[in-house]
């Protein structure tokens, strides 16, 4: 479904291999059972239709390679330049991507001398209106702009050209924004409730107090070891699109 959609609306598609739950994992092993029985050629080619994949958790390992982001085809920006105190936020604002806390994350950060700082809301929804009342009442409202929805082109220029990159979403794994981000290379600040897998784990945050501690880090350049662990695992595996091309042709053989 979500390959048809991407290619009726033109869009890149982003799949994700989720088995979140418990009793999911606890089926890992009549997964292979099953898939010495059937044949998967339709899974198989709903991952080929799509421009990017990524795999959630361990549980489906065996159908993945070693990694959280399997395969990028929709292409990294390389002109966008990276503007100095830039956070970006992509997504619907909604009540399960609550945008107040990251208005309260972004004052503590104002309130020590960060002239270039700037938060941008890509997306819409209904708490962008009480998201916006907030920031007057703290008076970070000149620090953050609400660009409403953008073509998807724009969306990857602006993610490529902040420095951080916070998600507001308890609900779900990673998603779309989480995959622009990782092959531009940047850090994903996300909330703790979100499940978001190992790859953000470093950065998984419980308050507006604590993202506001690891954007403060970032900012100044203080990137821990891991941060750029799915981008360098993405440019080691694929370094080029003949390179992918072929080792996932190869993957696909096992």
């Amino acid at each position: 479904m979500a390959n048809r959609l991407g290619r009726h609306y033109n869009a890149p598609v982003a799949l994700s291999l989720h088995a979140d739950r418990e009793e999911d994992r606890d089926r890992a092993p009549w997964w292979d059972r099953w898939r010495r029985r059937r044949d998967l050629k339709w899974v198989h080619e709903s991952i080929e239709a799509a421009d990017r994949v990524a795999y959630v958790n361990q549980s489906l390992s065996n159908y993945c390679p070693d990694g959280t982001l399997l395969y990028n085809m929709i292409g990294e920006p390389s002109d966008a330049k990276v503007v100095p105190g830039r956070i970006v936020c992509v997504g619907l604002i909604d009540y399960y991507r609550d945008p107040r806390p990251l208005v309260r994350a972004l004052a503590i950060i104002a309130s020590e001398e960060t002239p270039m700082l700037k938060l941008i809301f890509i997306g819409d929804g209904p708490l962008a209106g009480r998201a916006k009342q907030l920031a007057i009442e703290l008076g970070v409202d000149n620090r953050i702009e609400f660009r409403g929805f953008l073509p998807n082109v724009e969306v990857l220029r602006i993610t490529a050209s902040a420095q951080v990159i916070w998600t507001a979403c308890t609900a779900s794994g990673i998603g779309k924004p989480h995959l622009e981000a990782l092959s531009a290379g940047k850090p994903v600040i996300a909330p703790l409730q979100g499940r978001v897998p190992e790859l953000v784990s470093a950065y998984q945050v419980t308050d507006h107090i604590e993202r506001a501690y690891w954007t403060k880090r970032f900012l100044n350049g203080q990137y821990c070891n891991d941060s750029l662990r799915g981008h360098r695992w993405y440019r080691d595996n694929y370094g080029s699109p003949a390179e992918m091309e072929q080792k996932w042709a190869d993957w696909m053989w096992h």
